[in-house]
């Protein structure tokens, strides 16, 4: 376990900290309750009330914090309803998000704790929480929603992707929107454009090496090769150029200079729910390799 990883779980699970254990690659341990009694470099080692004592490794095996302050979330329904671990959390989020957004409070203190656009975060106040709660809730938005995308038209013919995906208009041309990432790079978030017979239109995002940090639901735009990109993407709702400073954020490869805009998740849910929250899983995996290299460098 690499330094920030270790610095994190000593700070999310104090010695002490009850927590159930959500996945993990020893099937015996799923759905227990342990007590954390120390970290160090191989894991988390946990007792039981009965004193057994099992290591467990965060890279394999995902777990949440159990008796911590309630919190109180407001969805679709008119009654708000009281959470008390991530994995109550994540379920409300995923069962009711699909039909509007979601604002939580601490129930204590009244503070503000998350707000959702759907099944995503939006804002969020604490971000030692946001990685915490997102171990369970990504695992949820992978496999709840898919189905979804699957689906038969009123159960006679499949929908083809033309019929699921939100549509656009580039120039004239309808398309729609195919999200992956790159495999040399799944920093960055790879956008293909389709035509409604599925032939591909054009590579909307660039890959290029030398780039700064870029957030999973941001890529830098191939001005270069897709003539009106930025006036296309300027006139889509949700979708913005990257600034700092009032100064475009941009890339540069040899001559050429490519912009970094950003896509609400929302909109993404609409144009490719399956294929961004892959990009997703294999942005914090990449994130997470990268770390731990410039740990072992170091």
């Amino acid at each position: 376990m690499n330094n920030d990883l270790k610095q994190f779980m000593g700070k999310t699970f104090p010695t002490g900290t009850k927590i159930k254990i959500d996945r993990a690659a020893n099937d015996d341990i799923v759905g227990k309750t342990y007590i954390v009694d120390r970290i160090d470099d191989n894991g988390l080692y946990c007792s039981t009330e009965s004193g057994n004592v099992v290591l467990i490794d965060p890279d394999e095996s995902t777990f949440y914090k159990l008796d911590q302050p309630p919190i109180v979330a407001y969805g679709c329904d008119d009654e708000p309803a009281k959470l008390t671990d991530v994995r109550q959390i994540s379920e409300f989020i995923i069962n009711n998000g699909l039909y509007g957004d979601i604002t939580m409070y601490k129930k204590d203190t009244g503070e503000f704790v998350l707000s959702t656009m759907g099944i995503f975060i939006d804002q969020i106040a604490d971000m030692d929480f946001r990685n915490e709660l997102l171990t369970i809730l990504v695992p949820l938005q992978q496999q709840f929603p898919f189905g979804m995308l699957d689906e038969q038209d009123n159960g006679e013919t499949e929908a083809t992707e033309w019929n699921k995906r939100k549509i656009f208009n580039y120039s004239g041309t309808q398309v729609y929107f195919e999200i992956s990432d790159y495999e040399s790079d799944p920093s960055i978030m790879a956008i293909t454009l389709f035509t409604s017979d599925g032939e591909e239109f054009g590579t909307l995002s660039v890959n290029v090496r030398e780039h700064g940090h870029i957030e999973p639901n941001q890529t830098l735009i191939d001005t270069n090769n897709m003539p009106n990109a930025v006036e296309f993407l300027e006139s889509i709702k949700g979708v913005e150029p990257v600034t700092e400073n009032g100064v475009p954020v941009t890339a540069k490869s040899g001559f050429c200079e490519y912009p970094l805009f950003e896509f609400s998740e929302e909109l993404l849910a609409d144009m490719d729910l399956k294929g961004y929250m892959e990009h997703i899983h294999n942005y914090d995996r990449a994130l997470t390799d990268m770390t731990k290299e410039m740990t072992m460098g170091g």
